[in-house]
């Protein structure tokens, strides 16, 4: 009966595809005070607290967060785009979040662990994805206002390779959309 069953999951393996399904973390949206961002994480649906900020120097551009913390409140992830134009439209996101020369909005993924103060994982841009792109719905600069949607693909780039196992190597956030203020 044993042998049995052990000989049908072994076919049915082969058959159909057994995989180990990937991991994927989905932690808490903190203070929604300056707004959210939803979208679905490697598929899974994902809420973030999320806020805008003026740049400074370069009052034509714009940066937008997203964060989430553990049941403790602890800080767990941060996605950051960075030199998003003040104006409505659909813009390539390429590069990395601090690359300021280019003419890409930049963005970068990372994961932290222990009370949120220690880098767990990094990605970076998945270039190679042809859909990585923030599109500006509504801006208000009186009010200060901003929405939009997004998807941008992530691959692993931490150095030295992973320190949390169970962290996917690609991450994707599909669908994304968010409604927020500029918190400064």
């Amino acid at each position: 009966m044993k042998a049995g069953f052990i000989t049908v999951f072994v076919i049915s393996c082969i058959s159909i595809g057994c995989k180990k399904e990937e991991k994927v973390p989905i932690f808490h949206p903190g203070d929604m005070t300056y707004g959210r961002m939803d979208a679905k994480k490697n598929g899974k649906n994902w809420i973030a607290s999320s806020s805008a900020q003026n740049y400074d120097n370069i009052h034509s551009l714009f940066a937008l967060d997203a964060v989430t913390y553990s049941e403790e409140g602890f800080l767990r992830e941060e996605l950051f785009l960075n030199k998003i134009p003040k104006k409505v439209g659909k813009y390539v996101v390429s590069g990395p979040y601090n690359d300021i020369i280019d003419d890409f909005i930049g963005s970068a993924y990372h994961t932290l662990e222990d009370d949120g103060d220690v880098l767990e994982d990094t990605w970076d841009v998945d270039e190679t994805a042809a859909d990585n792109y923030l599109e500006i719905t509504f801006i208000d600069t009186i009010e200060n206002i901003v929405k939009g949607n997004m998807t941008v693909s992530f691959k692993i780039s931490t150095d030295g390779g992973k320190r949390n196992a169970d962290n996917p190597d690609k991450v994707k956030f599909s669908k994304g959309a968010f409604d927020v203020t500029f918190f400064n």
